[in-house]
């Protein structure tokens, strides 16, 4: 059997490590390589970014709004006569605790425990 680059042993010796001068003449050459976009792609992917944002701030300022709304009925305690009464502080507690609840939970998913 031979002997693969997997099954090779690491050499032990320390890295060396590289100075600013080369560092810097490396970085050039590199750029060098680079594809810069031309001034009619820049333009066309500025006005796609630009787009791209007030469609996801509008998506958000919407999502804002009615979650506003829906805390606002919540805690206001909005009856079906129109008139506004306070609810209990029970509601607020409940309320609470139980985004607490689900904010640990997860959490603890996302994390795999």
């Amino acid at each position: 059997m031979t002997q693969t680059d997997a099954d090779a042993k690491p050499d032990r010796e320390p890295k060396r490590r590289t100075g600013p001068v080369t560092f810097t003449k490396q970085v050039v050459g590199e750029l060098r390589k680079v594809r810069w976009p031309t001034r009619r792609e820049l333009v066309t992917y500025t006005i796609v970014v630009l787009v791209f944002v007030v469609l996801v701030l509008s998506y958000v300022s919407l999502l804002d709004f009615v979650f506003a709304a829906l805390t606002t009925w919540l805690y206001a305690g909005f009856s079906l006569e129109g008139e506004f009464q306070a609810l209990p502080l029970w509601t607020s507690i409940a309320t609470g605790g139980l985004a607490v609840i689900l904010g640990a939970m997860g959490i603890m998913r996302s994390r795999g425990d």
